[in-house]
């Protein structure tokens, strides 16, 4: 069972004085890492984080990821994730892999791009398979492997 969260609003009648809310990080440096992880304590606080292997089979289909892409550090240097039973509940990447989704491709080299994207895929391809499988750990192997960069 996961904890009630408070969330706060910024929001608030014009005639009430408030502090702002602190601005957080949104990404790119060890403050968001650090940040991320004290979340995850308070979202998931009887579950903890371990590294995800690169044999795991969420780096293995649709696409076999050969190392975890580093795009835009913001802190860590491998895969993080919280395992509820045997399924992953909370995937996170050591770097921002959504800059290299973008058309400049981050600054990143075309091999780096493509392994962000494959591992994106298969992240989102992981939490769709697994949605309503008893087995989780029975993917499908034999499916089509398309280049983004065809």
């Amino acid at each position: 069972h996961l904890a009630p969260c408070r969330l706060q609003s910024n929001r608030h009648h014009p005639n009430e004085r408030r502090q702002p809310v602190p601005p957080r990080d949104n990404g790119g440096s060890d403050d968001f890492h650090n940040q991320f992880l004290e979340m995850m304590k308070r979202v998931l606080p009887d579950i903890q984080v371990v590294s995800v292997p690169l044999d795991d089979i969420i780096h293995r289909i649709p696409y076999q990821i050969p190392y975890v892409p580093y795009v835009t550090p913001h802190g860590g240097t491998e895969a993080l994730g919280w395992k509820v039973g045997d399924r992953w509940v909370c995937y996170y990447a050591p770097g921002d892999l959504g800059t290299a989704w973008g058309e400049d491709y981050g600054g990143v080299s075309e091999e780096v791009q493509e392994a962000a994207l494959q591992l994106g895929t298969n992240v989102i391809f992981y939490s769709h398979e697994n949605v309503r499988k008893k087995d989780s750990h029975k993917l499908r192997e034999n499916i089509e492997r398309p280049s983004f960069h065809e």
